[in-house]
């Protein structure tokens, strides 16, 4: 398998960050691979709901609407979905690497697959927060726009207030792919 198809949208190295072609196995810049993550976080499958909360600082309120927000995505962009996960990771966690391991190695709690997701990894020991995509949604939204989107949602992180990060998020790319439908 190509490394590419491994890395379920990602157009750059996780680690490195790179671009990457399509026809690498590896990176050429770092040599990263999936087998680099495996030895860090283990090569089982594992199940991802929606919305996972490790460090419990979302409220159940927080939740309720957040689920709701979500519904909300997946009914305007059916063929796509959104899930968060949310840990106080240690230090040499890359999070670009886990989002990475997660879009390859979980099963991620959607009938749509992993192809159709919108990932957000969020470290809260860190205070850092990666966007990864599947292969569908990574063609309407370029890596310079993630950036920006993490950008936006930066005084939520520094804050510790993680539902309104990804209540942020949902509506800065929700406005991008509505943007991107009405050009093609």
């Amino acid at each position: 398998p190509y490394l590419w198809r491994l890395f379920m949208g990602i157009r750059t190295c996780p680690r490195c960050t790179e671009p990457l072609q399509h026809t690498h196995t590896a990176c050429p810049f770092c040599s990263f691979s999936l087998a680099d993550v495996d030895s860090t976080f283990g090569s089982k499958r594992v199940r991802l709901q929606r919305l996972v909360d490790a460090t419990k600082t979302i409220t159940p309120e927080e939740i309720d609407k957040l689920d709701a927000r979500m519904d909300r995505f997946e009914w305007e962009f059916p063929q796509l979905h959104f899930a968060t996960y949310i840990a106080e990771l240690p230090d040499s966690v890359n999070l670009r690497e886990l989002g990475f391991w997660l879009s390859n190695r979980s099963m991620i709690d959607s009938p749509r697959g992993n192809d159709s997701a919108i990932l957000l990894c969020i470290n809260s020991r860190q205070l850092s927060a990666s966007l990864t995509l599947g292969y569908l949604p990574e063609q309407h939204l370029p890596e310079v726009q993630l950036r920006q989107i993490l950008e936006q949602a930066k005084p939520y992180l520094s804050a510790r207030r993680f539902a309104p990060l990804i209540f942020a998020c949902l509506s800065s790319i929700s406005s991008t792919l509505r943007q991107h439908a009405s050009v093609t």
